[in-house]
């Protein structure tokens, strides 16, 4: 009888814990979203939606800022990002390319594929901003 109630609290112990991890993931992972895909889209000059297409869901870029990287790299409003299954881990690679170059497969509004190549800035310290 103790082995099973000490058993049983240990199984307690563990649910709490994991409920608690994984409020603690959902509020970060909402708090990442929330601050670095403004941020990356502001300074790589583009903001993406989520239109259907052939009915499924495409993560396409629908405004370009005529001077900024993603512009620069060729890339023009309608082409459609290819080869992530999330437009989270879209935007986390991103992030995580700071500073550096990254190719991006997508495919123009008329479906041609294309590979462009990013130079994804450093991040830009708006704290100073007016």
């Amino acid at each position: 009888m103790a082995k099973r109630q000490a058993a049983l609290a240990i199984a307690v112990v563990i649910v709490v814990a994991l409920a608690v991890l994984a409020a603690y993931h959902s509020h970060t992972a909402s708090q990442w979203w929330e601050e670095v895909r403004p941020a990356v889209e502001a300074d790589l000059g583009f903001r993406y939606g989520t239109p259907y297409k052939n009915g499924r869901e495409v993560l396409m870029i629908v405004e370009v800022e005529p001077a900024g990287p993603v512009a620069t790299a060729g890339v023009e409003e309608g082409y459609c990002v290819q080869g992530y299954r999330s437009v989270a881990s879209f935007f986390r690679d991103l992030d995580n390319a700071r500073g550096a170059e990254m190719e991006l497969r997508m495919t123009r509004p008329d479906g041609t594929p294309v590979t462009v190549t990013v130079q994804v800035p450093r991040r830009v310290d708006r704290s100073q901003a007016d």
